[in-house]
């Protein structure tokens, strides 16, 4: 289990750097998210599976959350064959998540517990909505 305070992550940077810091990335990593995606092909899940716990990620940016969500999605999708478990855990506010990309290609809809015409909240994405 590898945990990540986001009371102190409210940039891409300093996500970039916790996540550097925390999973042991090699000098090289580029802080960005195409540097995340290459090490974590790489990254050796523990022989029991990894968990990632985000708390409090509350501040930093919905389209930094998202793509940070994608990334750890496919390649916890990707390891899944080979009885490697990868899961990520969050908790936070995540403002304005649920109206940004889908994540690993798969559309997150967050309910707001807000009725609307119809009945389904933001479970459904307007062009599903009957």
């Amino acid at each position: 289990m590898i945990e990540f305070d986001g009371r102190f992550i409210s940039t891409k940077a300093e996500l970039h750097f916790d996540l550097y810091q925390q999973l042991q990335f090699p000098p090289w990593y580029g802080h960005n998210f195409d540097a995340l995606n290459d090490c974590l092909r790489d990254w050796k899940v523990a022989t029991n599976g990894t968990v990632f716990i985000f708390r409090n990620l509350n501040t930093l940016e919905p389209e930094h959350t998202n793509a940070l969500l994608h990334i750890l999605s496919m390649h916890s999708r990707r390891r899944l064959p080979y009885g490697q478990k990868l899961i990520t855990l969050i908790q936070g506010k995540l403002l304005g998540l649920a109206t940004t990309k889908p994540i690993g290609a798969i559309n997150l809809y967050v309910w707001s517990g807000l009725e609307s015409p119809g009945g389904y909240g933001n479970l459904l994405s307007e062009s599903e909505r009957p």
